[in-house]
């Protein structure tokens, strides 16, 4: 009799506490403990599942973080800022967790209040690896934050770029102030990443400024105010903005650019000769194929020399 009363008063105070103790046993990445409390499937009040996966989420204790998943916990719950479990594994640099929320399906374009989702975080952090399972994994690389800013706009690391390339990155996309990646990449000094970018997408030649876009919004005229006279060439082998290229060449005095004579002879005498029909010929291909270029180009049954060729191998004779 006694046992019994003892064990029902046991039993009754576990049951008030176990919601606590749920939130407790994650604090201390008690997986063991947490597996017993989640036993009985509806046991624990949704709320405490919530805040206890996104504890887990955002500690990186992966073991608790599946079991609160098959416990039924919403992967897609958010905090008082808005952040899902997968934003708060984003930020916090916990990529088995990504995998994880990922695995179970949860909504990798959810944002927080802030209006980032988890793809411009990893870009914002330089986190390569969490960016690069959220790109294996189909998001979307032209995902836009409030300020129309793409994952390579506000990313100031240039290693992942080739990854942006295969996942389809749009270079043209404009922000709300008409600047696109190019752009930003050229304005924070990437010169590197301003020749991949110009190398390993398709539409470079194509490019024109809008009509109704500021100058300052110009990547020709910001080339020529940095001085980049390499970036310039470069410009001119592909035939980036041809408008603004002559403009600026002729009218280098609005600019800091230190043209010397010569070089503004030779190179505007090269803008005005014709395209050769190979050169043609690069273009039409790069359009041809289109966003996925740099994937597609190397599964052409072409000479490694004309694949080369059409990534701009002529680049290093500027």
């Amino acid at each position: 009799m006694i046992t019994s009363a003892i064990w029902f008063t046991a039993d009754s105070v576990f049951k008030s506490h176990k919601q606590c103790c749920v939130v407790s046993c994650v604090k201390q990445n008690n997986q063991r403990i947490l597996s017993l409390l989640l036993d009985v499937p509806g046991s624990v009040p949704k709320n405490e599942l919530k805040e206890a996966l996104l504890l887990s989420s955002e500690k990186g204790y992966i073991e608790c973080t599946n079991s609160l998943i098959k416990a039924g916990a919403d992967i897609d719950c958010q905090n008082s800022s808005g952040e899902t479990p997968l934003i708060l594994a984003t930020k916090e640099n916990k990529p088995d967790i990504i995998k994880a929320l990922i695995e179970a399906k949860c909504d990798c374009y959810m944002t927080a209040k802030s209006g980032n989702a988890a793809i411009h975080i990893a870009a914002q952090k330089d986190l390569l690896q969490c960016f690069q399972i959220l790109l294996d994994n189909g998001v979307d690389i032209n995902t836009r934050d409030p300020g129309q800013n793409t994952p390579l706009i506000i990313s100031s690391h240039s290693e992942c770029i080739e990854d942006m390339l295969e996942a389809g990155l749009d270079l043209n996309i404009l922000d709300n102030e008409y600047r696109t990646p190019l752009w930003y990449a050229l304005y924070s000094g990437r010169f590197e990443a301003v020749e991949s970018l110009l190398k390993y997408t398709s539409h470079v030649a194509s490019f024109n400024c809008p009509a109704h876009a500021p100058e300052t919004s110009c990547p020709v005229k910001l080339a020529f105010l940095k001085g980049a006279k390499k970036v310039i060439k470069q410009f001119i082998l592909i035939g980036f903005d041809k408008d603004h290229i002559r403009y600026y060449i002729q009218n280098s005095d609005d600019v800091t650019a230190d043209w010397t004579t010569v070089d503004q002879n030779d190179w505007f005498s090269f803008i005005q000769q014709p395209l050769t029909l190979l050169q043609i010929s690069r273009i039409w291909i790069r359009h041809y194929l289109g966003r996925l270029f740099y994937l597609n180009v190397s599964k052409l049954p072409l000479p490694k020399s004309f694949q080369d060729f059409l990534l701009f191998s002529d680049f290093k004779n500027i």
